[in-house]
């Protein structure tokens, strides 16, 4: 029999190569892709023809999603980056708060900077109908800092004068508006109108002065520009 020669030819070198019909055999129909995503002719990707779990996580970043905010993730909690960044930022020397090691231990006390109020003749009084005069000159330092409930306080008074009715006690205003919170007692110096005589400091909870007196008891002698005290004391604060 005689087989039916195929219209198309291949030259091939210098042979022409002929291609029976009777040897092409039909593609099985099962076989043909007839569409992909419902969409037939040339198929090309779009987005969402694939789900995430059909995604090689292996090759993928998460630099290539497009939303990547922080509270699209699970176990979060409640503050976002910012906020925790701002938190941290803050729990600093800065702040009152110690520098801590990589392990979280405290190595040093943080950097703390003293804070001198403006001058007010009104922050220095005193008990009875005694006067006290501080005229800013007189204020050689009268300074103050707080670290977390404490404060500290140094004062050095020269040259002040005792007036009116000579009486027990001066009194220094505890700066910043503070309310003491516990009573106690300590010494400081005096220069009771030029004779140098121990001085007692008494701080009582509740109260917003600092209390000056003579260690041994007495009046304060009245003097012009010839009265001093001098001191340093630390207490907790409201």
């Amino acid at each position: 029999m005689k087989k039916s020669i195929l219209a198309i030819l291949f030259l091939v070198g210098a042979f022409v190569t002929y291609i029976y019909a009777s040897d092409l055999r039909p593609v099985s129909g099962s076989s043909a892709v007839t569409s992909v995503f419902t969409r037939t002719g040339d198929v090309v990707a779009v987005s969402n023809d694939y789900t995430w779990a059909q995604i090689n996580k292996a090759t993928s970043d998460i630099a290539d999603i497009t939303t990547r905010s922080h509270t699209s993730l699970t176990n979060i909690g409640t503050n976002s980056h910012s906020t925790i960044d701002t938190f941290i930022a803050s729990k600093a020397a800065a702040s009152g708060l110690a520098s801590l090691s990589a392990g979280s231990f405290v190595v040093q006390m943080p950097a703390v900077a003293w804070t001198t109020p403006a001058y007010n003749g009104g922050n220095f009084t005193a008990s009875g109908a005694m006067t006290w005069t501080v005229a800013a000159g007189d204020v050689v330092t009268y300074q103050y800092t707080i670290l977390n409930k404490m404060m500290y306080v140094n004062f050095y008074l020269l040259t002040t004068s005792i007036g009116g009715t000579p009486n027990t006690a001066l009194f220094i205003a505890v700066p910043a508006s503070k309310t003491i919170t516990k009573s106690t007692s300590l010494l400081c110096a005096i220069s009771n109108n030029g004779t140098p005589v121990v001085g007692q400091i008494a701080l009582v909870a509740g109260g917003t002065t600092i209390s000056i007196s003579i260690f041994a008891g007495g009046n304060f002698a009245a003097s012009t520009n010839n009265t001093a005290v001098f001191g340093q004391l630390f207490f907790e604060i409201n």
